[in-house]
């Protein structure tokens, strides 16, 4: 276990200190999550504090409305791009099409009100993922590779919006043979519903339990890492990877961490608690089965998921029993 990935994580999920240094109440925000960095993060800290001009939100809207050219900051160069492929849109970002490698991912724009919620919080989301994404890697765990940019707007040249370049899902189908099952972001999944299976049948899914052993193998493992470093469970940010590579006998399942803008949090801790557990195994495996069942709707496989549940909790106890040995620091 890397010490310093740990010790990252960890800071990053005391919340608290950012509510306590700045006035703020959790309550005030709901789920937006603030991160907390320790010294190395003071400047983007810094970058937090300053307040974006809400003008430049009248900007962006008015760009990827009428397909207009768009001046991105990478680092000292400077480009434009036309944004008009759309990947999805969640309740705070939008993702499209940037390259054939990367999608990038914008504040969702209120049409309505083009500053509502983004004029002081956006620079929270971007640092917050960027955060997050170092982390849950830094732990082993699969996330896509994320890179800050800026957009510069010609009329507003002195104003730089921060936004985020993450490794498009298609590109990690392509380059890695990681497929992403169950997005929050709709038409993002790789793994296509009614479309991509493990099972040739609801049958073999029920029985072909050789099967479900070697997939399920890397799957216990990151869900006792799910649930040591209580990463939160839910739609905004838990999904399934299915890693199928050509040469591979059995497909392997992944917990896959995306979108970590809309966490709330709970200080991590190594008390072994099955109904989260339990949890963890229905947010990540439901709608995988959903699909597998061709049922449509997932209470046709929920007494099947029951039985996954029952198999293979004593393994995911395991593996946190392992980690816990390994004498990490503990939270105050």
């Amino acid at each position: 276990m890397n010490l310093e990935a740990y010790h990252d994580f960890m800071v990053y999920f005391q919340t608290h200190k950012i509510f306590e240094t700045q006035n703020i109440t959790p309550q005030s925000y709901g789920s937006r999550l603030f991160c907390y960095l320790d010294n190395k993060y003071n400047k983007v800290i810094k970058e937090i504090n300053e307040v974006v001009d809400k003008s430049i939100y009248v900007e962006l809207k008015e760009i990827l409305s009428h397909n207009k050219l768009m001046t991105i900051k990478d680092g000292e160069r400077f480009y434009t791009v036309v944004l008009d492929e759309e990947f999805g849109r969640g309740g705070s970002k939008i993702a499209y099409k940037l390259n054939d490698k990367e999608a990038i991912l914008l504040p969702n724009v209120n049409p309505c009100d083009p500053t509502r919620r983004y004029g002081g919080d956006w620079k929270y989301v971007v640092a917050s993922e960027m955060a997050a994404a170092k982390a849950i890697s830094g732990c082993g765990l699969l996330t896509p590779h994320l890179r800050e940019i800026a957009v510069v707007f010609s009329k507003f040249p002195e104003i730089k919006l921060h936004v985020y370049l993450c490794q498009s899902f298609e590109n990690l189908a392509k380059t890695q043979h990681i497929y992403i099952c169950a997005c929050k972001v709709d038409g993002a999944a790789t793994w296509k519903f009614d479309k991509d299976f493990v099972f040739d049948s609801r049958i073999a899914c029920e029985t072909r339990f050789e099967v479900w052993d070697a997939m399920m193998e890397s799957l216990t493992k990151d869900l006792a890492l799910v649930n040591v470093y209580s990463i939160p469970l839910g739609g905004d940010s838990s999904c399934l990877a299915i890693i199928k590579k050509p040469e591979a006998l059995y497909p392997q399942l992944r917990y896959f961490g995306f979108d970590f803008g809309g966490y709330t949090t709970k200080t991590p801790d190594f008390i072994i608690d099955e109904e989260r557990i339990a949890r963890s195994f229905r947010v990540i495996l439901g709608s995988f089965l959903c699909n597998e069942f061709r049922a449509g709707v997932l209470d046709h496989s929920q007494t099947f998921l029951n039985t996954i549940i029952e198999r293979y909790t004593p393994a995911v106890i395991a593996h946190i029993e392992q980690i816990n040995s390994d004498s990490l620091p503990q939270l105050a």
